[in-house]
């Protein structure tokens, strides 16, 4: 059974969440972030959140979608992380490459901080790609 979804003001703007993802509406249309971000935010009800908001741009297809895997960014030691909701953790090394961390990815998880897609970018600028191996199973 999907979770109820709910609404809130997230720094002026539009947001959406539930227990495994978040989406916000800014000037360049909705992104996704890690639902921690917003899940303090003062909640607004769905009626308080239209006459707020108004109509807005519909929320991407794969949006709430329980199937979809969901990979986050996340900083350890100053290293680039990726991690996926499944446990499934890539981090770049200092040599360039992506590798599978040796911690317990439940160890590393821990310490490894969640940022948003547009911090990990302004943080790392241009990372190169995941091992086509990455976020496959």
């Amino acid at each position: 059974m999907p979770k109820a979804i709910k609404f809130c003001v997230y720094n002026g703007c539009a947001a959406q969440f539930d227990d495994r993802e978040a989406w916000v509406l800014d000037a360049n249309g909705w992104y996704e972030t890690a639902p921690v971000f917003v899940r303090y935010r003062a909640p607004l009800t769905k009626q308080a959140f239209r006459e707020a908001f108004g109509d807005l741009p519909p929320l991407p297809p794969h949006a709430f979608d329980p199937e979809r895997k969901i990979i986050r960014y996340a900083r350890h030691d100053g290293f680039p992380v990726r991690l996926a909701d499944d446990g499934e953790i890539w981090m770049l090394a200092r040599n360039g490459t992506w590798v599978v961390p040796s911690r317990p990815a439940q160890l590393f998880c821990y310490d490894a901080g969640l940022v948003s897609e547009r911090e990990f970018r302004r943080s790392f600028g241009d990372v190169p790609p995941l091992p086509p191996a990455a976020f496959r199973s």
